[in-house]
């Protein structure tokens, strides 16, 4: 459920965290805040909460007879700041009921909202960060912008271009920063990272969309170590995605893996790189050779090469992201194929071939490419899995989406499900 809450920023200090180390952070006395009003889409064309808050050291009375009204309504003393966020239908909040901090001593992770300091009017230098002209007498020239005119045509100066101006005071949203400690009955939360604005000013604290995952109740079938069956096991985190989403994430990783394992066929040493002695092959007077140089020479028979041919790199690079969004699509896709079964965990008595055969017989008795997942497997399980060649062994916190595409099934450990689920910030499975 999305949650909302106004705050007010009041410095910043250090504290010692769970590990005792000593972290930096902004102090913010948030809440407590009434709900004024509930919105409906009936009513009001949409879905919305409005709620209020009262700045400590301000006084409510200095609020106008409209605002004293609208929370009188909700039987509310009146409130210095007002804001509405949008919610769906079936949410818990009434009319008169209030929103701690309490409420935020689940969630790790928030989005803060909040004007910026105000800078005053600013030149180019400090606005934008020009380089500025020679710091040295007579240029006359200094901490200016420089010619900013367009001759005749079109004899104005364009839209957005920098100049100097106001600077600052504008709202901005910080993501994702932690929630170190909640004193609630100081009404206080404790944040890491930068909170954009001065002392005093009014913050919106929000949990932090990009934590925010879209995820399904999924059924697999659940297997003992042994191989017997044990019925299903719902994951009620397991991540969901749109039809078409990281598909193109997917294939543009898979490109990447062959790529990289491509090499140049072409190579050719310069002279630095070819391999004997700088000495020169003839003494310097009396042979009428002696600017010859040494055996590393260009001229030379296996010598350097000036211009020749080098090999060519066709590595490819991609951002953690779009490698975490297509190995989520790869996994999404085996499971709606239901191509994943949950196995308790992986063991074997012996290091024999024989007895994790007949594990898999049991499972996946007709699969020819099985994926066995775990977050490690001891030497005794990995000599009685190596022969067996439908079957290949991979560790759930090395694997890439290439390995979960080319197999027919794949056989997860609750261990290894539960790091491929720490990967996309979900809940750890039971």
């Amino acid at each position: 459920m999305k949650l909302e809450l106004l705050g007010k920023k009041l410095g910043m200090s250090q504290v010692y965290d769970a590990d005792n180390n000593l972290v930096p952070v902004t102090i913010i006395e948030a809440g407590p805040c009434p709900v004024l009003q509930v919105k409906t889409l009936e009513k009001d064309g949409y879905n919305a909460v409005q709620i209020g808050y009262n700045p400590s050291g301000k006084s409510p009375n200095k609020t106008n007879a409209c605002a004293n009204g609208h929370a009188k309504k909700a039987k509310a003393e009146s409130q210095q700041v007002s804001q509405e966020f949008r919610l769906n239908e079936g949410h818990e909040y009434k009319i008169g009921s209030c929103i701690t901090v309490d409420d935020f001593k689940a969630v790790d992770k928030v989005d803060i909202v909040s004007k910026t300091k105000g800078k005053g009017f600013q030149g180019v230098v400090k606005r934008w960060n020009f380089g500025g002209g020679p710091a040295s007498h007579g240029s006359m020239f200094h901490r200016r912008g420089g010619s900013y005119g367009l001759c005749q045509w079109p004899g104005r100066i364009f839209k957005n271009k920098k100049m100097p101006g106001h600077m600052g005071d504008k709202s901005r949203t910080t993501q994702n920063l932690k929630v170190v400690k909640v004193l609630p009955e100081k009404n206080i939360l404790l944040i890491k990272g930068s909170v954009p604005g001065h002392k005093g000013a009014i913050i919106t604290l929000r949990i932090a969309k990009k934590t925010i995952q879209k995820r399904i109740i999924m059924k697999f079938k659940f297997f003992n170590s042994d191989g017997s069956a044990n019925g299903d096991k719902e994951v009620d985190n397991f991540p969901i995605l749109d039809d078409e989403k990281g598909v193109d994430a997917l294939r543009q990783s898979i490109i990447a893996v062959h790529a990289n394992q491509r090499q140049g066929n072409a190579s050719t040493k310069v002279r630095s790189e070819v391999r004997g002695s700088g000495k020169k092959i003839y003494r310097q007077k009396g042979l009428g050779v002696g600017r010859a140089g040494d055996k590393k020479a260009t001229q030379r028979r296996g010598g350097g090469i000036v211009f020749g041919p080098r090999p060519r790199s066709y590595s490819q690079k991609l951002n953690k992201k779009l490698k975490l969004l297509a190995m989520k699509r790869a996994l999404v896709d085996q499971a709606n194929s239901e191509n994943i079964v949950l196995i308790e965990e992986w063991k074997v008595s012996e290091p024999k071939t024989k007895l994790f055969h007949g594990i898999m017989n049991k499972i996946v008795p007709d699969a020819k490419k099985v994926l066995a997942i775990d977050d490690s497997f001891d030497d005794q399980f990995a000599l009685a899995a190596r022969n067996l060649p439908t079957a290949r062994l991979g560790r759930a916190q090395d694997l890439g989406p290439l390995d979960i595409v080319q197999c027919d099934q794949i056989i997860l450990s609750l261990k290894g499900l539960n790091i491929l689920l720490a990967k996309f910030n979900m809940e750890a499975a039971n």
